[in-house]
C-alpha cells in the first residue's frame, strides 16, 4: 500500500520530488525524517510494499529511495518494472542491509543510480539525493571501497600494445617493442585497464559504469557463484 504524505509541490516548484519505498516501520520512518526536514526535498508518498512501490513509481517523482527486501517482491523487480515502464529520468537509490558485491552489481544491472547502506546518517542521504539528480552516482564509502577492491583484484594483467610492425617480426621490432615499454609510464590509464594506483573519489561511478556493463556483470557474476 501506498500513501502521500503531503499536498503536491505548486507548479515551478525546484523542491526534489522523494518517494520511499521500505516496509520496516521504523526505518520508513526515519527516512520521512531525514528526507521531510530538508527545505528543498518534498516527499510524494511511501510505499511497504512492492505492489505499492509500482504505484509510486511515475512521472511526478524524481528520486525513489527503495529497500531490497520487501515482503511481496524484491526492489530489484521493481527497478525493472520502472525502467521497463520507460520512466529513465526516475533516479532509483537502493537503501539496503545487503552491501555484497553480488546485490550491488544486480542492483546497477537493473537500473539503480545508487547504493547505500541502512544505518547512514541523514546527511549521507540528503547528500546522495542531490548527488543523483546531479547525474552523479552515490555509494556508500563501504560499498565503494569493496567493490574497488574487487576490481582492482580481478582485473586481468594486460600486456603493453604491440604495434603492427613489431608483429611482422623484422628488424626493427626489438627497438620498437624498447619504445613502446618505454614509452608505456607515460600512457595514460586508458591504454592499461589493469593500471594499478589509488583510487581517487571520482574514480567509482566509472569503475560501476565498466562492471555493470554486460561483459563485466557476466565475469563478475561467475567469479561470485
Amino acid at each position: 500500500m501506498s500513501e502521500p504524505l503531503s499536498a503536491a509541490p505548486s507548479p515551478g516548484s525546484d523542491r526534489i520530488r522523494v518517494a520511499i519505498v521500505e516496509d520496516d516501520p521504523v526505518l520508513r520512518n526515519h527516512l520521512i525524517e531525514t528526507v521531510g526536514q530538508v527545505e528543498s526535498f518534498f516527499i510524494v508518498g511511501t510505499a511497504a510494499t512492492l505492489e505499492g512501490g509500482v504505484r509510486l513509481a511515475n512521472a511526478n517523482c524524481q528520486v525513489l529511495l527503495l529497500d531490497l527486501a520487501l515482503p511481496d517482491g524484491t526492489g530489484l523487480d521493481l527497478i525493472r518494472q520502472t525502467r521497463a515502464r520507460g520512466l529513465t529520468d526516475l533516479k532509483i537509490i537502493v537503501i539496503s542491509v545487503f552491501g555484497d558485491v553480488k546485490n550491488v552489481v544486480q542492483a546497477i544491472e537493473a537500473g539503480a543510480d545508487g547504493y547505500l547502506l541502512k544505518g547512514g546518517d541523514s546527511k549521507e542521504t540528503e547528500r546522495a539525493i542531490r548527488d543523483v539528480v546531479a547525474g552523479g552516482a552515490p555509494i556508500s564509502p563501504a560499498v565503494a571501497s569493496h567493490i574497488l577492491a574487487r576490481v582492482r583484484t580481478n582485473a586481468p594483467a594486460l600486456s603493453p600494445p604491440v604495434r603492427p610492425a613489431d608483429r611482422e617480426g623484422n628488424g626493427s621490432s626489438h627497438r620498437s617493442g624498447k619504445r613502446i615499454f618505454l614509452q608505456g609510464s607515460r600512457c595514460p590509464p586508458r591504454h592499461f585497464p589493469s593500471y594499478r594506483r589509488r583510487p581517487r573519489q571520482g574514480d567509482l561511478p566509472q569503475a560501476l559504469r565498466q562492471l555493470a556493463q554486460p561483459s563485466g556483470i557476466r565475469s563478475h557474476a561467475k567469479r561470485l557463484d
